[in-house]
């Protein structure tokens, strides 16, 4: 069999699967729903009956980022780890590959 399922490059492969096709579905579902629900008057900010102007809150997800980059460069970290000790050299380079080619790809859509 060309993929073993059972070995961590099959459960790596499934993985990376399983989350294109939630992606997927998640990306198909969205792009009609809640409009009908969304109204004019119920945007409207509301404080015991009187009709407020629409305050800026600026939002800042300058930490959201740094927590971002430490969670994937964690679980690069402890699945380099772990692949280590497998009796295929390939497989480590191919974790390092992989890991790299996504955080480009993370880099490339943050500065669209």
């Amino acid at each position: 069999m060309l993929l073993d399922l059972a070995g961590p490059a099959g459960v790596f492969a499934l993985a990376i699967l399983v989350s294109a096709l939630v992606y997927a579905c998640g990306r198909s579902g969205s792009k009609g729903a809640g409009k009908d629900h969304q109204k004019s008057a119920k945007l409207q900010p509301y404080a015991c009956g009187e009709q407020l102007p629409p305050e800026q809150v600026p939002v800042s997800i300058h930490m959201f980022d740094f927590a971002a980059f430490f969670l994937i460069f964690d679980v690069i970290s402890i699945i380099l780890i772990f692949s280590f000790s497998a009796s295929n050299i390939g497989l480590p380079i191919a974790y390092v590959g992989l890991s790299g080619l996504a955080l480009y790809a993370i880099m490339a859509y943050r500065r669209r």
